[in-house]
């Protein structure tokens, strides 16, 4: 057993024969997200598994010019009428501008219903009526997928951000404060909640979902919660107290009768609060004068607060490409691997038949033997997970 020799393009071609042919059954799409390049379009993702079957809209905006690897990345929350598209809009122009990859997120409906499924991050089965008993695991709250989602965008992307800054208006400002509070050790750089109808104050003394009596929040959560970068961002505009879809009970109205009051009164209870316990206070405010509840006009403004908080991404040294090949003397080689990096190899026959899995840590050294004796096929295709690398799949010979 070795690598194509002398019969290189006859094997080649049989391959790319074999891969057509038995392709559905081989699962090879799967290997590796489908990879995004500039321009506007649409993707669906489901990569988190508590969560794979109410997958989330992503509607996404890569400048032309420019290299996506080294480009932030924005991630854009939508409000009421979960209209993605018309976030990422918002955007474009900003994003051509300044270099940096959008991302805005649209929650259907029939996967995250109502304020529950999405306002309020389905902490429970009931939000307005909170009980031990409701409470949802955390694995299943619509806070969870977040980071998943942006780990799948560096992968589609070829992204080197390590984090990114988040902006939210009305419901979607309502969904990221409340992110903020119980995802602290997320991978948020910072949230731009704008013009939210109501929130959650960082209390004790109220219930959820009006502050914290009820929910599953430990001290040490709020203390990182409130060193978190997060921006309150009010239109001086937003006083209609008759606004549609705003929320009105003896809750909400102590917090104020429309949005740019609750937004003060929300900052201000939520410093006291910090101060009280010492903590570390990262929340600021910022209104915008003309300004009412216009999300476009909201994001105009905050596009200064968005370049502000984008971390610098430095291009990091290259990491060898994985390389799979048989040797003459038996088993398969691994090569690319780096030093103590963990992998997962399943190994599929022509008729997608799983005919050998194997897991492990690479050495010190660069080279990794696997013990492996061919069966009565001589087509096999590799799928090796390995954390360092994006998945791949090898087609492999035998003769």
């Amino acid at each position: 057993m070795t690598h194509l020799t002398h019969l290189f393009c006859v094997r080649l071609l049989l391959l790319t024969v074999l891969a057509l042919v038995f392709g559905g059954t081989l699962g090879m799409g799967n290997c590796q997200a489908q990879s995004l390049t500039a321009g506007t379009g649409i993707y669906q993702f489901s990569g988190y598994s508590p969560l794979r079957t109410k997958p989330i809209s992503v509607f996404y905006h890569i400048p032309s010019s420019g290299d996506p690897a080294k480009m932030p990345i924005l991630l854009a929350f939508h409000g009421e009428d979960r209209d993605g598209n018309a976030y990422r809009q918002d955007w474009v122009a900003a994003a051509n501008q300044h270099q940096f990859m959008v991302f805005a997120l649209q929650f259907d409906d029939s996967f995250y219903p109502g304020g529950d499924g999405y306002n309020l991050g389905n902490v429970f089965r009931d939000g307005d009526a909170p009980s031990a008993s409701s409470l949802q695991p955390d694995s299943i709250w619509t806070f969870a997928a977040i980071d998943p989602l942006f780990r799948d965008i560096k992968q589609r992307t070829g992204s080197l951000a390590k984090s990114y800054v988040a902006f939210g208006h009305s419901a979607g400002a309502q969904f990221l404060h409340r992110f903020v509070l119980y995802q602290p050790a997320s991978l948020m750089r910072k949230a731009i909640a704008a013009n939210a109808g109501w929130y959650t104050v960082p209390v004790a003394s109220q219930t959820y979902p009006y502050g914290l009596g009820l929910s599953p929040m430990t001290s040490t959560q709020l203390t990182s919660a409130f060193a978190k970068p997060l921006l309150v961002f009010l239109g001086k505009l937003d006083t209609n107290p008759n606004s549609p879809g705003l929320r009105h009970n003896s809750q909400t109205d102590a917090q104020g009768l429309y949005r740019l009051a609750r937004g003060r009164y929300f900052l201000n209870q939520s410093r006291a609060q910090a101060q009280q316990s010492t903590a570390v206070f990262g929340w600021s405010l910022a209104e915008v004068a003309g300004v009412g509840h216009d999300h476009t006009l909201m994001a105009i403004n905050a596009v200064p607060y968005v370049l502000d908080a984008f971390e610098p991404i430095q291009q990091a040294p290259p990491i060898p490409p994985l390389r799979l090949s048989w040797l003459t003397e038996g088993g398969i080689q691994i090569q690319g691997l780096q030093p103590a990096e963990t992998y997962a190899i399943q190994l599929f026959d022509p008729y997608g038949r799983t005919v050998g899995q194997f897991t492990g840590q690479a050495p010190d050294a660069d080279a990794k033997v696997i013990p492996f004796v061919p069966r009565n096929s001589t087509l096999y295709i590799a799928r090796i997970t390995a954390s360092s690398h994006a998945d791949q799949c090898f087609k492999l010979i035998t003769y």
